[in-house]
């Protein structure tokens, strides 16, 4: 009775504590792009401009809709990992608003762009769920992913600067990964070519999915707590697997093809020939210990902030997974 009852104290303490980390995402997300006019974040945040503004037109035409694009997808998945994560390395993540916010920017920009379902080009795109032409919906997004970028190097003044650059390093290098992963997936769906293995599906989502859903998230909190290159390296490499693992269970738990974007992720997988649901569901678990695995590496504080974000997210370790 005593351990079944400090199981719930624990599970209501987590709760708790990700409601608290939600709402100061949510605050910061309005600091560094404000719903509406404010003068001074212009200036001190984006550049003084030259020439004024129209602001009607910018609230109406970027930070409106970015707001409620934003509000609309509420799970901040990527700001609760990296902040249990430094909390479990020794920091404060309420020192660290701008990265935070910066990761939710980053990956609101890129749902945006799932949204439009494009075809070959943009006149073949359509949304029900967009209201405002489609080139302005396109270039908000683009737009938000490329501030994120700039906030870390500006404004992530929790950092030391070799930590800020080497992190707004990451957050470029992630838009160069991105769009190499959807040009591999899109090629992979039009050739109609199978994957030879479950394995090789395993990689490419390894490659594609795995780095954007909660690599760059990893990449905050090591920055934050100040990890050595090679940690460093092990936190991204556990997030990816983690990403992976995430868009396994997905898979698995709808018994249906991942054609789709997943809740948490950024991605419609498009390439998918020859996958084997079964054969997704016994390979998750491995991929589940992988991340385990290369978290402990980072840091033996690490796999349990792990195992509190997969219990927020109700995604429990498979049966058959031994986290280390």
């Amino acid at each position: 009775m005593m351990t079944r009852r400090k199981q719930d104290v624990d599970e209501t303490n987590l709760l708790v504590k990700v409601t608290a980390i939600r709402e100061f995402t949510d605050a910061a997300l309005r600091r560094y792009l404000p719903p509406g006019r404010d003068d001074d974040w212009l200036a001190s945040t984006v550049d003084p401009p030259r020439f004024g503004w129209d602001w009607p037109a910018l609230e109406d035409g970027f930070l409106g809709p970015f707001h409620a694009w934003a509000a609309a997808h509420p799970s901040r998945a990527r700001s609760v990992l990296a902040a249990l994560l430094i909390d479990a390395l020794g920091g404060d993540y309420r020192r660290h608003g701008c990265e935070l916010a910066a990761l939710e920017i980053r990956h609101i920009g890129s749902v945006m762009l799932e949204a439009c379902h494009n075809g070959r080009d943009l006149s073949e795109s359509a949304s029900t769920e967009i209201a405002i032409p489609m080139p302005v919906w396109v270039t908000i997004a683009y737009n938000a992913r490329q501030l994120a970028t700039v906030l870390v190097f500006r404004h992530a003044t929790g950092l030391s600067g070799d930590r800020r650059y080497w992190l707004g390093r990451r957050f470029a290098q992630s838009l160069w990964h991105q769009g190499i992963g959807a040009t591999l997936n899109l090629w992979g769906a039009q050739c109609g070519s199978p994957h030879a293995s479950i394995e090789d599906f395993v990689t490419y989502l390894r490659w594609y999915v795995g780095p954007l859903t909660f690599a760059l998230a990893c990449d905050v909190a090591s920055a934050a707590s100040s990890l050595t290159a090679a940690s460093a390296d092990f936190m991204a490499r556990a997030g990816m697997e983690l990403g992976v693992s995430v868009r396994l269970a997905d898979m698995v738990d709808s018994k249906e093809h991942p054609a789709q974007v997943s809740p948490l992720g950024e991605q419609r997988i498009s390439w998918i020939g020859g996958v084997d649901l079964d054969a997704a569901g016994r390979q998750r678990n491995a991929v589940t210990d992988a991340a385990f695995s290369w978290a402990s590496q980072a840091s033996p504080a690490a796999p349990q902030a792990f195992e509190a974000f997969l219990r927020v997210l109700g995604t429990p370790l498979g049966p058959d997974a031994t986290p280390c």
